[in-house]
């Protein structure tokens, strides 16, 4: 069966790395600098498959990085801290982008295949924060960053993509030519033990990120779109209660629409699949019998909040739903031993 063929390859990536550090404390400042080295050996077998014919194919390649980094701190009291660091990271493809195979249907006029080629996502980080200690095992703090991000990866369909069957569809990976993401974090955690009992056990925290992000894409010259996958706008809420071996966590997760990160772009604006809105609402309990054994319970999405995916039309027409789902609440429940 072709999937089954093509679902049979191997990857391999042997990475060499060394790093140095050094640090340097003056007062209440310190700095932290290094630089890390990476080699990357990377091999892929797998098969193409045409009108039943199997073909081995493999391919390789070897690529290196390295990967800076300078942080500072500086403490005002023991209540005000300032943070401040630049990096450079990387991110390798996933295998199955970079998995060779190649399936070749003649009836379709199309061609799907992996890319072993893609390139590294590479990054530059600027990172800025401030944070305040509170009273009572509590904190507040405000971020900000900005990634200057090359060779991010997408999937993408393109007429005539393999100059061998310039008639054919080809559906693969490809490696974007840059992107950004720049954005404000703010977070609160506290443990309100300034309650009377039995209400001391009580905890609340909270974060949200404010996102703008922008992408060049080669297949859509000219456009500016936001960055794969990246939502303007997250957040997560959390009530807790911990006291006498009993945790509570009820959790609130939500996440604005973005750019479906599993499905080709598209050739255009209205090809483009946008993941809509999303709220999660978790709970969690636990009750610590003794040092080795606990009872917990885990239920999830308690509002059946459903999965919607949807086209953006340019002519004004609005919306068009593509895939709605829904998976209701699960639960599950158990003993834990710890050692």
């Amino acid at each position: 069966q072709p999937d089954s063929v093509l679902e049979d390859w191997t990857s391999n990536e042997d990475v060499f790395a060394g790093y140095a550090m050094a640090g340097l404390t003056q007062g209440r400042v310190n700095w932290i600098a290094g630089v890390r080295y990476e080699r990357t050996a990377f091999d892929t077998k797998g098969n193409q498959y045409r009108n039943g014919v199997i073909t081995p194919t493999s391919a390789s390649r070897r690529y290196d990085n390295v990967l800076p980094g300078l942080h500072f701190r500086y403490d005002v009291s023991k209540q005000l801290v300032l943070r401040a660091s630049y990096s450079q990271s990387l991110v390798r493809p996933a295998f199955g982008e970079t998995a060779i195979y190649r399936n070749i249907a003649d009836n379709d006029f199309e061609i799907s295949a992996g890319n072993p080629d893609l390139q590294t996502l590479e990054s530059r980080n600027f990172d800025a924060s401030v944070e305040y200690y509170l009273p009572s095992l509590g904190v507040v703090s405000a971020a900000v960053f900005h990634k200057q991000i090359d060779n991010f990866s997408y999937e993408i369909s393109v007429p005539g993509g393999d100059p061998a069957f310039p008639t054919y569809d080809l559906l693969t990976f490809r490696n974007g030519s840059d992107g950004k993401v720049s954005g404000l974090e703010l977070a609160y955690q506290q443990q309100l033990r300034m309650l009377p009992a039995p209400f001391d056990g009580l905890g609340f925290l909270a974060n949200l990120t404010l996102a703008d992000s922008e992408a060049k894409y080669p297949t859509r010259p000219g456009e500016k779109l936001p960055f794969i996958g990246q939502s303007d706008l997250t957040g997560n809420a959390a009530l807790t209660y911990e006291k006498h071996g009993l945790f509570v966590r009820l959790a609130l997760n939500w996440r604005d629409k973005h750019l479906r990160e599993d499905e080709p772009i598209g050739a255009d604006a209205d090809g483009d699949r946008w993941i809509d809105n999303y709220y999660q609402l978790d709970l969690s309990a636990s009750y610590r019998i003794n040092r080795h054994c606990e009872l917990f319970v885990e239920a999830t999405n308690l509002t059946n909040e459903p999965f919607r995916v949807y086209f953006n039309s340019s002519n004004g027409q609005g919306r068009r739903l593509v895939q709605f789902e829904e998976y209701d609440w699960t639960a599950n429940f158990g003993v834990r031993w710890k050692l």
